[in-house]
């Protein structure tokens, strides 16, 4: 009976030879000066990104912002938008992180919603709209998604 021997390399080399064969004949560094096949942990973490939608429902205007560092900060960009568009009593209907959000719009009714795509929370918003009034159309539709930063 042949019994295979296993090879303890240090950190940066591997068996060379045959070492499944039972025949190892000691330690090589790793081709292409590998230091390491183990895997890496990439060095960094994932920054969350806030949008928001604000409406004035009165006059049928809206704002909507993307990518920002905070609730805070989005909301407040959020409002000054919906006023830039005309909007004097401008509230906020939706804020969110990491997601996608639509805010789809008829003649009496609007909807807002976000989903982890943009598919999903325009099928929402879409069929809530539809729903309850006339000529539903989407007026928004964008991600606020999360980046890796180093």
């Amino acid at each position: 009976m042949i019994a295979n021997a296993a090879v303890a390399c240090p950190e940066g080399q591997q068996p060379a030879g045959n070492p499944t064969s039972g025949n190892p004949s000691g330690c090589v560094p790793y081709p292409g000066g590998q230091q390491s096949q183990q895997f890496q942990q990439p060095q960094g973490r994932w920054v969350t990104q806030w949008g928001a939608i604000a409406t004035d429902e009165n006059i049928g205007t809206f704002g909507a912002v993307k990518n920002f560092a905070s609730k805070r900060s989005a909301t407040k960009a959020a409002l000054a938008a919906c006023k830039t568009n005309g909007g004097s009593r401008c509230e906020i209907r939706l804020s969110y992180y990491n997601q996608c959000a639509v805010l789809s719009w008829g003649d009496a009714f609007y909807s807002v919603r976000s989903e982890a795509t943009l598919e999903l929370a325009g099928k929402v918003a879409s069929e809530k709209c539809d729903g309850l009034t006339k000529n539903c159309k989407m007026v928004y539709a964008d991600c606020s998604l999360p980046v890796w930063i180093q």
